[in-house]
């Protein structure tokens, strides 16, 4: 069975789909080495309602429904048109995930709904305990994360970046809280195959995310299982950071890992980055092969309104 943000990852970014596919379109508003518990290092070494058929050459646009949420009732049928598209140079929609530290949480529900105003249908949720990272950062937990998903409503895509001590134990009040995706540090988890297992038995979609000083190799066994990677490009919890570039050599290999994967008939996994991404950079990490672009400071800030900064990101996108 595949999982609608599987095959998310292709619709995104595909800007067409071929009448002959079948898909069916879903309505709604908008494994595997082990890594010891450790507390997070502050230095780098070196990030339907009812279902409609389309059978046009354009995804459906109407109101209330988001294009990535189309789902492909044939698994086979999913792989091929992400070959196709991919061969056709058709991978340009990057998506923008706002992080909404930045946000003024007394302002939470009116910003929400200013990103839904700018078109934009995924948020990432940074979780900090005050343990894992260096800086012993709180952050906020379910409750909130509950309010957030009752104010966007279902069909806004929510991923939730757990840099906390306690994943194991504690991912499931996460989903209840009504996320989409719950992203856990392999530098934080002990059993990471074991985890894996368990979301996937309980029907829940997971990322793994690694530190800028992490081998994307320690990574690689656990794609099969995945449905998104997050590279850190700056380190989580510690402020002051610049971007690094340097992590282009993780993402790219990521991105040809991936492809391969694909090619033998495997899992399509969504790449993410996360730290310092602002206008001037963000058409550089889309070339890299990135899907998802968490965007902070450069989305929420003082100098102008998240759908003006939202417009400018993607102009510098050219779209």
């Amino acid at each position: 069975m595949v999982s609608v943000f599987t095959l998310a990852m292709v619709i995104s970014r595909s800007s067409a789909i071929s009448s002959s596919t079948g898909a069916t379109i879903l309505q709604g508003p908008h494994h595997g080495a082990q890594k010891s518990t450790r507390t997070q290092s502050a230095e780098p070494v070196t990030s339907s309602k009812s279902a409609s058929v389309v059978s046009t050459t354009s995804p459906m646009m109407v109101r209330g429904v988001n294009p990535t949420m189309i789902l492909f009732s044939d698994p086979a049928m999913l792989v091929k048109h992400y070959k196709t598209c991919r061969e056709a140079s058709d991978w340009t929609k990057m998506i923008i995930a706002p992080s909404i530290l930045t946000a003024d949480f007394c302002e939470l529900g009116s910003l929400i709904d200013d990103a839904l105003e700018a078109g934009i249908d995924w948020l990432h949720l940074d979780i900090m305990d005050g343990n894992w990272v260096s800086n012993r950062t709180i952050t906020f937990g379910p409750a909130v994360i509950r309010s957030i998903r009752d104010r966007a409503g279902e069909g806004v895509f929510l991923d939730c970046h757990l840099m906390i001590t306690n994943a194991e134990q504690t991912w499931r009040q996460f989903a209840e809280a009504g996320v989409d995706l719950i992203i856990v540090h392999i530098e934080a988890v002990d059993d990471m195959a074991s985890l894996l297992a368990d979301m996937r038995a309980a029907g829940r979609k997971c990322g793994i995310v690694f530190n800028p000083d992490t081998p994307v190799e320690e990574v690689l066994p656990h794609l099969p299982e995945l449905d998104l990677v997050l590279v850190m490009s700056v380190v989580p919890g510690k402020g002051g950071q610049s971007f690094m570039p340097e992590v282009e050599v993780k993402v790219r290999r990521l991105r040809a890992e991936i492809d391969a994967q694909v090619d033998a008939g495997g899992r399509p996994v969504k790449v993410m980055i996360d730290g310092g991404i602002k206008v001037h950079n963000i058409a550089e990490v889309e070339g890299w092969g990135v899907d998802v672009s968490v965007v902070g400071s450069g989305l929420i800030n003082t100098r102008a309104s998240l759908g003006e900064n939202h417009s400018e990101l993607l102009a510098a996108l050219d779209r």
